[in-house]
């Protein structure tokens, strides 16, 4: 009804800018931008200084991101009226979405100048600055926002990746459930806080997240194909192939899906399906490094080292530094009997990570069978200094220590090895009695 008052006033009075503006406002309620546009084009032909449509027409723009109009006629708006906050405002996010962070951070300084306690200025400059790589800075800006508004969702959301990336995942976690408090229905902070709970090995929690962001987001096949991860991870293979098949609906082609589905088959046993996943993956993309390391996996498990070092060399070749293939061609290597090359591998990994305590062991198996056996005893005992719940590795410094003759020391090993896992048939055949007499051994 308000429209046809407005056709009607347009048509009594032509000449009145207001009108035109008040039209268009009207039409850009009902989500009818382009009249809206040129309902406002009608009120600057008319009033060439009228800052409210400059502004109007412009907050269409962005809305429609038609983000260089939109700037340039928000621009017009703050000659008519510097004071205009959301002109500022809506010009600085302009900036944003083009990835001119400075001349964003400009913009909404000056928005907050005229409106210091508005917490989305202060949400929407932080994202500004978590752009910037400047993470102290948007930090400071999300918990302002929730302080001047403490059910500022978005900020809360924010801060929440501002503390996942920086490795604070308690409180994280305590900020996308915050969020959640205010908006259950928030699919930012389901899916964020689902992947924190991925990682953290919580795979019920990520499912019961994931699930509830899909149904929010039913087109969304970055949540589907999360969701088949968690599944392939509870060993729930039939409905993790389920979601990979949906993700692949709605994004066919995806790379990572593919892949991720071919994981999933490779768990089952089906290693045909496993290889044609990966095989078209790579077809698609050559370069996927997440392709080569997997189907590099499914032939070391199949035993077929040769392309499987061949598959974990072209994709340390793409990225020297990826852990997976590194790792797993050091594996391949060692069943290979290339000892001193599993050896460089794992060494390779250790400066990646030197916690990672199954670079550890095997590095010291290799030291082992070359014979180095100080070099073998000293990567076990720092993997066990690491977890010393880890009885397949006190079964094998217990067998160096019998290389060593120290019979004491193996069956001190073998010993702890078996008060964690008493039926390993392996551990009872090295520890076997004639170690108490080593005279007869």
């Amino acid at each position: 009804s308000a429209l046809a008052d407005f056709n009607i006033a347009t048509k009594l009075d032509p000449t009145d800018a207001r009108t035109w503006n008040f039209r268009g406002n009207t039409h850009h309620a009902l989500k009818k931008f382009d009249l809206a546009i040129n309902d406002y084009s009608e009120a600057l032909k008319l009033d060439p200084k009228y800052a409210m449509a400059w502004f109007n027409r412009g907050e269409t723009y962005y809305i429609t991101d038609k983000l260089d109009q939109a700037i340039g006629d928000l621009s017009e708006s703050l000659i008519y009226d510097p004071k205009f906050m959301r002109a500022w405002y809506i010009r600085g996010m302009s900036y944003y979405y083009q990835s001119k962070y400075e001349p964003a951070i400009a913009d909404l300084n000056e928005a907050l100048a005229l409106d210091p306690k508005n917490s989305d200025i202060y949400n929407s400059r932080g994202l500004n600055y978590y752009y910037m790589n400047k993470p102290e800075l948007a930090l400071a800006d999300y918990t302002e926002a929730i302080r001047l508004d403490p059910k500022n969702v978005y900020a809360w959301v924010n801060r929440g990746h501002i503390y996942k990336n920086t490795g604070k995942i308690d409180l994280s976690l305590t900020d996308y459930t915050q969020a959640l408090l205010y908006d259950d229905k928030n699919v930012d902070a389901l899916y964020s806080r689902g992947t924190v709970y991925y990682f953290q090995g919580k795979f019920e929690n990520a499912l019961a997240d994931f699930t509830a962001a899909q149904k929010i987001r039913p087109d969304d096949w970055e949540l589907w194909s999360f969701r088949g991860d968690t599944y392939t991870k509870l060993g729930n293979y039939e409905p993790a192939l389920k979601d990979y098949n949906e993700s692949l609906r709605i994004k066919p082609g995806n790379v990572d899906v593919l892949a991720s589905r071919g994981i999933c088959y490779k768990k089952m046993g089906k290693f045909d399906l496993a290889l044609k996943d990966f095989n078209e993956a790579l077809r698609i993309k050559p370069n996927s490094v997440f392709a080569l390391s997997n189907r590099g996996d499914l032939y070391l498990e199949q035993y077929k080292y040769d392309p499987a070092v061949k598959d974990y060399t072209e994709a340390l070749n793409i990225d020297s530094k990826s852990f997976e293939p590194r790792n797993n061609r050091g594996n391949a290597f060692f069943y290979q009997k290339k000892y001193d090359l599993a050896i460089s591998d794992y060494t390779m990994v250790l400066l990646l990570d030197p916690g990672f305590t199954s670079a550890l062991h095997n590095r010291g198996n290799c030291y082992k069978a070359l014979g180095k056996y100080s070099e073998a005893l000293a990567d076990y005992s720092k993997a066990l200094s690491l977890n010393p719940v880890q009885p397949v590795t006190l079964r094998d410094r217990g067998d160096c220590y019998v290389l060593q003759y120290r019979y004491d020391s193996a069956l001190n090993d073998f010993d702890e090895a078996l008060r964690i896992n008493p039926a390993d048939t392996v551990v009872l055949n090295s520890r076997r009695p004639g170690l108490h007499e080593p005279e007869k051994f």
